[in-house]
């Protein structure tokens, strides 16, 4: 192959070769320069603009995750709540005892770690309809592990989860019909307060991304801002791109669109489309303490506004990720009426598609009737996306900079 495209350069009939950007450095050294148009591919392009079919199975594919997902997160809580009554049952001489099983969870004779974790979940998701297998391999990281953003649990790291620590899961499937990608994080115990806020940050730096209405005209490094913002307002940070693309049963990273701050724009990068799909996934990281990712998939949709402009077009996002939030680390009052509007809607979405395809579990019915009631509003009368546009701003000046 590598003569053939050399020979491509005395070939006076062959003006120029489209050479796709992640072509091999051997191929493209190989042309002549004047020879070379350098551009995203038609065929990467149609590629991440999903038709009416692959929208359905991305929908599809991710209600049959879901369901996996909740059978294991509830296995969780189910075996929290054993100990903490044997705890209360127990009496004073036995407390010591209680005390140390509560630092490690245990399923029957099991013990629940990173890996043991990470294990039951694959054998979920291989149960379900048209699963061929992970889309990656799971991120499962307990206590400061979780703060290893790709981090990796092998039998030398991994550690058992715990009541008295946070715990990240980031994992994904292979269906016939879509591709899956999913983080929740959770705390089986009683989080300090700044646990709290930090999860409720990058929570309402997801709800924020998700509910956010921008033209057609955008990068997704231009909206990145919106989902750090909860996080800035108080000094922290993440060090990893808010949204990646995501295939169709293909890559759970596929490009060329991305939504991301975290490095300097590519000649690659696509405008935000309809039809595209993206992770949203804000984090905040504490260095040998806890970590913390709430990631959802959304989909590029066209956005029904009171006024149009000039016949512009807006657009916004649709979330397909059905899985709910854990209400024990969520700081209420520091939502805003549409962040916790926002919230009780996806959670009335979640219960009327993944209720009826988990009911003849009552341990995943009741762990899952429990994460999705409604919240009345709190004290927080703000609503950060209504300032978020000088974020935007800031965004673009940035861009132009790097």
């Amino acid at each position: 192959m590598l003569t053939e495209v050399q020979n491509i350069n005395t070939n006076s009939s062959i003006s120029q070769v489209w050479v796709a950007f992640q072509c091999n450095y051997a191929l493209y050294s190989a042309l002549s320069s004047k020879k070379i148009h350098q551009a995203n591919t038609p065929a990467a392009l149609i590629k991440t603009r999903k038709n009416t079919v692959e929208q359905q199975g991305m929908r599809n594919s991710h209600k049959r995750d879901a369901v996996a997902l909740i059978n294991l997160h509830s296995k969780f809580r189910e075996n929290c709540e054993c100990h903490n009554v044997l705890n209360r049952e127990q009496g004073t001489a036995y407390k010591l005892v209680i005390n140390i099983l509560l630092f490690t969870m245990k399923d029957g004779t099991k013990e629940w770690t990173e890996v043991s974790a990470a294990l039951d979940l694959k054998t979920h998701r291989f149960n379900a309809e048209h699963n061929r297998g992970l889309s990656f391999p799971s991120i499962s990281g307990s206590g400061p592990n979780g703060a290893v953003i790709h981090y990796f649990p092998t039998p030398a790291t991994d550690r058992k989860l715990s009541v008295n620590e946070m715990y990240l899961l980031d994992s994904g499937g292979q269906y016939l019909d879509g591709t899956t990608d999913v983080t929740r994080t959770f705390h089986f115990g009683t989080p300090t307060a700044y646990q709290k806020e930090c999860y409720t940050r990058v929570l309402m730096g997801q709800v924020d991304l998700a509910r956010i209405l921008f033209p057609n005209t955008l990068y997704g490094r231009e909206i990145d801002a919106i989902a750090r913002r909860p996080l800035w307002d108080v000094g922290l940070e993440y060090r990893h791109g808010t949204g990646h693309g995501i295939g169709s049963y293909l890559s759970v990273h596929e490009g060329p669109g991305r939504i991301s701050l975290s490095h300097a724009s590519f000649a690659s990068d696509e405008k935000l489309d309809e039809f595209m799909f993206f992770s949203d996934e804000p984090g905040y990281y504490e260095a040998n303490e806890f970590g913390i990712r709430l990631e959802n998939i959304v989909m590029v949709t066209e956005a029904q506004t009171k006024y149009q402009f000039m016949n512009s077009t807006f657009l916004t996002f649709e979330t397909v990720t059905l899985v709910p939030y854990e209400p024990n680390l969520i700081d209420y009052d520091l939502l805003s009426p549409e962040q916790i509007k926002w919230i009780n809607m996806y959670h009335s979405k979640v219960q009327k598609e993944i209720g009826p395809l988990v009911s003849s579990d009552p341990v995943a019915s009741e762990w899952l009737s429990s994460r999705t009631q409604t919240v009345i509003g709190r004290t927080n009368m703000g609503d950060n996306l209504h300032t978020n546009m000088v974020f935007l701003i800031l965004c673009a000046i940035l861009t132009t900079i790097l």
